[in-house]
């Protein structure tokens, strides 16, 4: 019985963190699914699209940014300086 509930709690312990580990690389290391790169700037040209994948979804809304449509433009963010600093 206490094996049972160990090897459950285990699992479960595992599961989150890798599912938390997977979110966190997907969001916050990668570029992004449909990521446009020029030098230091990124753009994401789907973000405000019905088309927009999942991902790029949940990077708006952990960052807040203005999702801007095809029509109203695109939008260019760099997160480090041409030297690397944040």
């Amino acid at each position: 019985m206490l094996k049972t509930a160990f090897l459950t709690l285990l699992s479960l312990a595992i599961a989150i963190v890798g599912g938390g580990g997977s979110v966190w690389y997907a969001l916050k290391v990668q570029d992004g699914v449909g990521a446009i790169r020029i030098g230091q700037w990124t753009a994401f040209p789907d973000i405000g699209t019905p088309a927009a994948d999942p991902y790029s979804k949940a990077r708006v809304a952990r960052e807040g940014v203005l999702a801007l449509g095809r029509a109203e433009g695109l939008s260019f963010v760099a997160e480090r300086d041409a030297a690397g600093a944040e």
